[in-house]
């Protein structure tokens, strides 16, 4: 799993604290758990356009509303989203709720992966299941 945190592109913030939403997408041989603050996109389908463009490989259409897409190369797949807390400082990461656009995330296993991932190690990682809060 990658993690690719848009927080550090949230000139803004500066804070160790960040909340947004998030997608879980699944390429041909990886995954990604993609953060991003409120303040840089409103809905999921906006990661998940930024994070197409950042990799050529991944073709995503989205609706002029901004609200919905989809993806259109079969290897990719969006697996939910929902909302995060991040405090970078505390070592936590909350993941609840449900995009409107692509689901719910599964809960399964994923606080494995994130744990797996390099300097996410120590991270206390906290999941609901869709319809949930943390």
């Amino acid at each position: 799993m990658v993690i690719e945190d848009y927080g550090s592109m949230d000139v803004s913030s500066g804070r160790a604290v960040s909340e947004g939403k998030f997608v879980h997408i699944v390429g041909p041989s990886e995954e990604y758990l993609v953060l991003s603050p409120l303040s840089l996109t409103r809905y999921h389908a906006q990661i998940v356009a930024r994070f197409s463009r950042q990799h050529d490989e991944l073709s995503f259409v989205i609706h002029p509303s901004g609200e919905e897409g989809w993806v259109a190369t079969p290897a990719w797949k969006v697996k939910g989203g929902g909302r995060y807390r991040l405090d970078r400082l505390g070592r936590s990461l909350k993941l609840w709720g449900a995009s409107k656009a692509f689901g719910g995330f599964d809960v399964a296993g994923l606080q494995t992966k994130i744990n797996r991932v390099p300097g996410w190690e120590q991270f206390v990682v906290k999941l609901s299941p869709p319809g949930g809060s943390i």
